[in-house]
């Protein structure tokens, strides 16, 4: 197997759909005001890739991060916390998938804000996600 190496020039202007030259700058977050916590936010990713991906983009955002690699870290993470928070969970995941998590957090009643990532299509799908 040969890599490619992945070297993109960050800093060249990218083109819209009419060619003319764009540029996109996206700042960091400010820091929370004097005695706010940061919002607090479970990521449960099993890729690697994307984890860090959406982990990144969260932190740049001013989040705090809690990073888990499956359904069940997840959980954890989530019965430990005391304040609302934030799950980004994927739906397919070893063990105990996204879907699995928001039925058991939907059952202890506790208040959590959850986004559930998945590449699944189809409707049934997307009627089962809201469930």
């Amino acid at each position: 197997m040969k890599w490619i190496a992945f070297n993109p020039d960050w800093d060249a202007p990218s083109l819209d759909s009419l060619g003319q030259k764009t540029s996109v700058a996206v700042a960091p977050a400010p820091a929370p005001a004097p005695g706010r916590e940061e919002i607090k936010v479970v990521v449960a990713e099993d890729d690697p890739i994307s984890r860090e991906v959406i982990c990144s983009q969260l932190r740049a955002w001013g989040f705090a991060v809690l990073v888990t690699c499956d359904g069940g870290e997840a959980m954890e993470a989530l019965r430990a916390q005391t304040q609302p928070v934030l799950a980004v969970l994927d739906w397919m995941m070893p063990g105990m998938d996204g879907l699995e998590v928001c039925r058991r957090v939907r059952a202890s009643e506790r208040l959590v804000y959850i986004l559930l990532l998945t590449a699944r299509s189809g409707k049934e799908q997307m009627i089962e996600g809201l469930q």
